[in-house]
């Protein structure tokens, strides 16, 4: 399963030997558009500084940006 941390998260919860499961910002993004709520239309308000809503199920395609998503981009620039 795919898990989003902040970087608030890293130093706090992370521990040496989970260092292993760390992805590159690429490979999260792509993950990331299968298991988390990447659509702005589906939030009230962006969410700041934290993780997307997870997805109950995983879903079958990603998320596919078509143009202006805050959501997608914040998370895209947050991971870079």
């Amino acid at each position: 399963m795919l898990r989003l941390y902040t970087l608030w998260e890293l130093e706090r919860e992370l521990s040496p030997d989970e260092f292993q499961h760390i992805l590159t910002p690429d490979a999260v993004l792509e993950k990331a558009a299968f298991t988390y709520d990447l659509d702005y239309r589906n939030y009230v308000t962006p969410p700041v500084n934290e993780a997307p809503n997870l997805l109950p199920l995983p879903k079958d395609k990603p998320y596919v940006l078509s143009g202006y998503d805050p959501v997608y981009e914040a998370l895209e620039v947050n991971l870079m």
